[in-house]
């Protein structure tokens, strides 16, 4: 099994996913590997390498699949490792791009997606900016992204957070929940109800796309954030800075489907 990792707008680090105080990656792959399942974790390449990320072409691929799709490799050639039992568990931008990541490696034996969003990036962008100076710079990025003769090439200036043009024109028609149900594989869907990054309204989206097939399961958490760590009432960025744990519950959902899916 491996874990990919996301570097959210909120400063997140690394493979941990670090977020202030909290550590929901550690939390997750150290809860696992307790529980007899192996686990391989990375830095995102433009955690590594910040430049990457301003490349000309930069795509969704090259920002997250790719290197997902060579660690289920790097995987498959480890002795102790079951090849035919390598799993993708995929957190926010993860969750997006996961469908990529099977589809291109369809040797993975299953996905877990948590947190992810089922509508194009560019259409949440705003709901996820608060200052009203930034909010109308803001829209007139989105509306230069999404501008029908946009063209691969053109000048990253006046684009949101100045990705290249190639960026938005591979994510903007994006729809991961459409591409999963091209795919073959089991997939655990999880949301959190108090996720306002990968609100309920996505979930619906995944459900509506993936319910009919057998081997999709889906798990609600009412009390849950973004990284899966339990509160009360309306979740803000002010909350991840307070210290706190992935749930033990998640952790045990995700090490017993993995089992029952290892059982075939």
């Amino acid at each position: 099994m491996f874990v990919t990792c996301e570097i959210e707008k909120v400063k997140v680090d690394g493979q941990d996913e670090a977020l202030g105080p909290n550590k929901p990656f550690r939390d997750i792959a150290w809860g696992v590997a307790s529980r007899g399942i192996a686990v391989l974790r990375y830095n995102k390449r433009s955690y590594e390498h910040p430049m990457s990320a301003k490349v000309a072409n930069l795509t969704l691929n090259d920002e997250a699949r790719d290197d997902a799709v060579s660690a289920a490799a790097l995987l498959r050639g480890i002795p102790e490792i079951n090849p035919q039992k390598i799993f993708v568990l995929g957190h926010s931008l993860g969750a997006v791009v996961a469908p990529r990541i099977a589809k291109a490696h369809p040797a993975i034996a299953g996905l877990i997606l948590e947190g992810g969003i089922a509508r194009p990036y560019l259409d949440l962008l705003l709901t996820q900016i608060a200052a009203a100076k930034q909010m109308e710079e803001l829209k007139q990025q989105i509306a230069r992204a999404n501008d029908p003769n946009l063209k691969p090439g053109d000048p990253a200036s006046g684009l949101p957070f100045g990705a290249p043009a190639t960026y938005w024109l591979d994510g903007r028609g994006y729809r991961p929940a459409e591409l999963a149900r091209e795919l073959k594989q089991p997939i655990l869907i999880l949301p959190g109800e108090r996720d306002y990054r990968a609100a309920m309204e996505d979930f619906a989206l995944w459900k509506q796309a993936l319910s009919d097939r057998k081997n999709v399961e889906f798990e609600v958490y009412p009390k849950l954030n973004h990284f899966f760590i339990e509160g009360e009432g309306i979740s803000s960025d002010a909350e991840y800075l307070k210290p706190g744990h992935v749930s033990a519950a998640v952790v045990e959902d995700i090490a017993q489907w993995i089992a029952r899916q290892a059982e075939y």
